[in-house]
C-alpha cells in the first residue's frame, strides 16, 4: 500500500487531537480539519474518487426525491374528512331538491340608526363567516358549470384545446358584453372564462380520481392548492388522491350520497341546454339576466336558507342570462378575481 494512502488507523490517530464532543459541524470551521478531510480526499485513486462523487450525487438526488411540494404537505397534513358542519342542513335541502344550489340569499332593508346599524354590522359579520364555507362549494360548482359547459359546446371533447376555448367565447362573449350589468371589457371576460374553464377542469379531473362528492368533501384548504395545475403533479396528485381515499373519504361520500346529489346539481344546470348544442344563439338583442343574487344587511345568520331566485326557461338565450348575471374582476392564475360572495351578490 502506497505510504500516502490513508488508512483507518492513522485517520484514528489523527482524530484523537480533537475533542470526541465536538461536532464535525464545527470541526468543519477550522482550517486544519478541513485539510485533513482534502488530504483523504487527494490521497484517493481517481477510480475512489469517483465512486465517493458518485456517493455524494445519489445523496443529493434522493434528498430533491423526497422534498413533497406545499401542496402535498397540506394535503398529507389532513387526517379527517368530514362535510363541514355549518352546511349540514343545508346539505338535506340541496338532497330534497338539488337545484336549490344555484340559488342565492336574500334579505330586507332595514331602518338606519347607530343601534341598528351596529346590530346590522354584527349580524353581517357574523353571516359572512358562517357564509365562507357555502362560498368554497358554490365557486367550485359554478367553475365546474362553466368547464362542463364547455365540454358541452365541444360536442364531447375532452381536451380543453384552444379551439374549444373559442366555441365557448363565441357562444358566450357576445351576450355577456352585451349585458349592461357586466362593465368588464372583452378581455376581461375572456380571461376570466379561461380561469374559471381551466378551474373547473381541476375539480374535474379530482373527481375522475375520487366522484363528484370531491366537490363537497375535499378539504377547505387554499383553492389555489386544487386549482392550480403546478401544484399537484403526477405522482404526487396520485399520491394526493389516495391519502384522501385513505381517509375514507370515498366512503363517505357513498354514505352521504354526495356523489349522486352532485351529479344532480350540475346537470340541473346543463340539462335546460343540452338540447341546443348544435345550435348557434340569436343574441342581437341586449339580454339582462333574469336570474337574481342579492344579500342584504340585516339578514340574520341563524336564518342561512336560499331561496328560489333561479330557474331555467326553455329559451335557448337562457344560457346567455345565466351567463350575464355574472361579474368579476380579472384575477391571475394564482387568486380568484371576487370571492363567489361577489359573484353571487353583485353590487
Amino acid at each position: 500500500m502506497s505510504a500516502d494512502r490513508y488508512t483507518v488507523g492513522r485517520l484514528i490517530q489523527q482524530l484523537e487531537n480533537y475533542d470526541e464532543k465536538q461536532t464535525l459541524e464545527s470541526l468543519l470551521e477550522r482550517e486544519e480539519f478541513t485539510s485533513l478531510l482534502h488530504g483523504i480526499y487527494t490521497s484517493l485513486s481517481a477510480e475512489s474518487k469517483s465512486t465517493a462523487q458518485e456517493v455524494f450525487r445519489k445523496t443529493n438526488v434522493t434528498k430533491k426525491k423526497r422534498t413533497k411540494s406545499t401542496a402535498l404537505v397540506i394535503i398529507l397534513g389532513i387526517h379527517n374528512i368530514a362535510l363541514p358542519p355549518s352546511i349540514q342542513t343545508q346539505y338535506q335541502i340541496w338532497k330534497e331538491n338539488p337545484s336549490q344550489l344555484w340559488r342565492a340569499l336574500d334579505g330586507q332593508n332595514s331602518e338606519q340608526s347607530i343601534e341598528v346599524a351596529a346590530i346590522e354590522a354584527y349580524l353581517v359579520a357574523q353571516h359572512l363567516r358562517l357564509r365562507q364555507v357555502y362560498n368554497v362549494i358554490l365557486w367550485r360548482f359554478y367553475v365546474s358549470f362553466f368547464y362542463q359547459l364547455a365540454l358541452l359546446l365541444g360536442h364531447g371533447q375532452k381536451v380543453m384545446t384552444n379551439n374549444l376555448h373559442n366555441i365557448l367565447y363565441e357562444r358566450l362573449v357576445k351576450a355577456i358584453t352585451q349585458s349592461k350589468k357586466i362593465n368588464d371589457d372583452i378581455t376581461v371576460i375572456k380571461a376570466n372564462l379561461q380561469l374559471w374553464v381551466a378551474a373547473g377542469a381541476r375539480y374535474n379531473k379530482i373527481c375522475t380520481a375520487l366522484d363528484k362528492g370531491a366537490l363537497f368533501l375535499i378539504p377547505q384548504i387554499p383553492d389555489d392548492v386544487w386549482e392550480n395545475p403546478n401544484s399537484l403533479k403526477g405522482a404526487e396528485f396520485d399520491e394526493a388522491m389516495a391519502h384522501l381515499k385513505s381517509l375514507g373519504i370515498m366512503t363517505l361520500s357513498d354514505q352521504l350520497g354526495a356523489d349522486k346529489l352532485a351529479n344532480q346539481i350540475l346537470n340541473s344546470a346543463l340539462d335546460p341546454f343540452r338540447w341546443d348544442v348544435v345550435t348557434t344563439l340569436n343574441v342581437n338583442q341586449p339580454i339582462e339576466p333574469r336570474t337574481s343574487f342579492a344579500t342584504e344587511p340585516g339578514t340574520p345568520a341563524a336564518n342561512l336558507s336560499i331561496e328560489p331566485r333561479i330557474s331555467f326557461a326553455s329559451s335557448p338565450t337562457q344560457l346567455m342570462t345565466f351567463a350575464a348575471n355574472i361579474s368579476v374582476e380579472p384575477r391571475t392564475s394564482t387568486a380568484k378575481p371576487n370571492s363567489i360572495s361577489s359573484l353571487l351578490n353583485p353590487a
